[in-house]
């Protein structure tokens, strides 16, 4: 056999040799792209039959893996993996506090009515029990009832007159107020009072009326005694203030500050 064939066949066994050892490398590529089980990544368990061989951020293929390829030529399983989407159910972030740039009158029509509508249906001013205006099923049209919602917003805020237009000192007051509310705080369970509470009563009834008024907007103090994570036993004139601005906000009248069977029926709807 001559020098040129001996050679042809030896360069010939090296390639073969080269790729045959280069198919079955475990081949380590930075993340993006391929498929991976969520919360397995950097535990050593990949989908494709791949490892982390390196820890978080590596990942080795099946064998038979070829350069550029999706699939192992040999097992059929995936050779690279892409981050998972945002899981479903898991709806994107909402900022808690509106922040409203213009002015809303009664008669617009546009996506911030929506966003006024949802707020209000949310913070203890429902547009309506039920059909268009209601939660979850808020419109953009700025009509009678949304003109309702925010006149009782305003009584209950202090924000007079209460002209049921978004002016300046209401969108404020919004901002504010949904700002105040802490994005951990659990909500409080609906109490239900056995008896009714008026000025100068002294119970643990007490506590829980207070504490539930300054869980849903109708604070008895900014601060000190009555106010939140500072609630008291005693049915002093803020509680009663508190408590007249609740009744007035729900149209539960007249509007006495004493705690009785209509009130009592109210909150614990």
């Amino acid at each position: 056999m001559g020098a040129s064939a001996r050679n042809f066949i030896f360069t010939v066994c090296f390639l073969l040799t080269g790729f045959f050892l280069f198919s079955n490398t475990v081949i380590a590529a930075p993340y993006g792209e391929g498929s991976y089980n969520e919360g397995d990544f950097g535990e050593g368990e990949v989908v494709g039959g791949g490892t982390t061989s390196s820890g978080p951020g590596v990942y080795a293929p099946p064998s038979g893996c070829t350069s550029g390829a999706s699939f192992s030529v040999t097992t059929g399983e995936r050779c690279s993996y892409v981050p998972p989407a945002t899981p479903p159910g898991i709806p994107p972030a909402q900022s808690a506090a509106p922040l409203f740039l213009a002015d809303i009158a009664p008669g617009t029509t546009s996506e911030d009515v929506r966003t006024l509508q949802r707020y209000l249906n949310m913070h203890g001013f429902p547009i309506a029990p039920s059909g268009p205006g209601s939660l979850n099923n808020e419109t953009m049209f700025f009509g009678p009832a949304t003109k309702a919602a925010v006149i009782r917003f305003q009584i209950a805020k202090g924000l007079l007159p209460a002209t049921g237009n978004v002016g300046p000192l209401t969108r404020a007051a919004i901002a504010q107020t949904a700002a105040a509310v802490p994005a951990a705080t659990p909500s409080l369970s609906t109490p239900k009072f056995a008896v009714d509470l008026s000025l100068g009563d002294v119970s643990e009834d007490v506590r829980t009326l207070q504490r539930y008024l300054n869980a849903n907007g109708f604070t008895i103090a900014a601060s000190g005694p009555g106010s939140s994570g500072k609630e008291t036993i005693l049915f002093g004139p803020a509680t009663k203030a508190a408590l007249i601005k609740f009744q007035v906000a729900h149209n539960i009248l007249p509007a006495t500050g004493t705690l009785g069977p209509k009130t009592r029926a109210f909150i614990a709807k």
